[in-house]
Formats: C-alpha cells, structure tokens, sequence
C-alpha cells in the first residue's frame, strides 16, 4: 500500500469516535470514503471520471486503432482503480474493531 493512502486512512480513521458503535464504524468509513475521494484526485486525477470519460470517447469511435488506444487507456485506468480498493480493503481488514 502507498504509504501517503495508509497515513491518509489512518488519520481519517482515528478521527472519529462516537459513543455509539454503529455510529462510530459509520463516521469512520464515511470519513476514510471522503478522504480517498480527496487522494484520488490529489494522485491519480479522478479515476471514475476519466473511465467514464474515456468508455463515451471509445461510443464515437469508429475506426479500429483509435478503439484500441482506449481501451488500453480504459484498462490501465481501471487497474488503477483496483489498486485503490485493495489499498482499502487491506487497510480495512488490517485495523482492529474498537
């Protein structure tokens, strides 16, 4: 994992405590989900904007080298944001229930 997305995580994580356990495990992940939109953009621009940007471009193409371009485009996008979930889900499974 990048170190600067498990410090993120971290610190968004421990910001948060509630009396509450539901309310607690709730604010936690809402504030990691906040904070990992803010890195992605920050590191990788926004991920799901650019897929989804780059599958229209891919709708109005007709010729077949402009179609692969993007798809290899497409596909290294979404390898990236597959890394990003997996960085969480490490994390997630990693940090002990309070």
């Amino acid at each position: 994992m990048e170190q600067s997305c498990s410090a993120m995580i971290s610190s968004a994580w421990s910001s948060v405590c509630e009396p509450d356990p539901v309310d607690n495990v709730m604010g936690r992940l809402n504030a990691c989900a906040g904070e990992l939109q803010r890195w992605n953009r920050e590191l990788y621009g926004n991920v799901t904007m650019e897929i989804s940007t780059l599958e229209q471009q891919l709708k109005s193409q007709i010729d077949a080298p402009s179609r692969r371009v993007l798809l290899q485009q497409i596909r290294e996008w979404t390898k990236k944001e597959e890394i990003l979930w997996w960085q969480f889900l490490q994390f997630w499974i990693a940090t002990p229930s309070p």
